[in-house]
């Protein structure tokens, strides 16, 4: 004698099907040939018997099963050492003679140029060779700043002594201007 499936397992593999069979439309494709293919088969699933049920829960669910079971093992938090890392990684970190490679970010805004300054010139007073982003920025800032500051400095210089030349019509002050 065939038993029917539970009303709810099959209205639930009934829905899908339906909405397998929607998604798919009338549409050509591999994707929505196959899509319509497998409604039809679930629709034959929810009409089947115990036995057959049995055998296709034996044949997709149980390894799918064992697989997320798998997965849910892996993703779960375990001790980490130098040890236990890939060695790739170690190798992206650390160097042969055994330096570690630190990376650190600013706290607050990222965009914001007044921390950024204050964290470059932090991790400068920490570790004077530190490279990266803000460093570069706040290093790159100050060699542009820093000339244009010494050329705005000898411009005023040799404007005060032109001045001071032209005040006091003196020769020796003109002579220290021409050289």
């Amino acid at each position: 004698m065939r038993r029917r499936p539970t009303p709810r397992i099959s209205k639930l593999w009934k829905g899908s099907a339906g909405n397998l069979r929607n998604v798919a439309g009338d549409a050509k494709g591999r994707a929505r040939v196959a899509s319509r293919r497998l409604a039809d088969a679930l629709s034959k699933l929810a009409d089947s018997n115990q036995a057959t049920r049995d055998k296709t829960q034996a044949i997709f669910v149980s390894p799918l099963k064992i697989m997320l079971d798998q997965l849910k093992n892996s993703l779960q938090a375990q001790p980490v050492n130098l040890k236990t890392l890939p060695a790739d990684l170690v190798n992206s970190w650390k160097t042969k003679d055994g330096l570690i490679r630190v990376e650190s970010t600013a706290r607050g805004d990222p965009n914001d140029n007044d921390t950024l300054r204050k964290f470059a010139a932090a991790v400068l007073i920490a570790e004077p060779n530190a490279i990266g982003g803000p460093v570069s920025i706040l290093k790159s800032g100050e060699n542009v700043v820093k000339p244009h500051h010494a050329g705005i400095t000898a411009l005023i210089v040799i404007g005060l002594l032109l001045w001071l030349a032209a005040a006091t019509n003196h020769r020796r002050v003109l002579t220290l201007v021409r050289c």
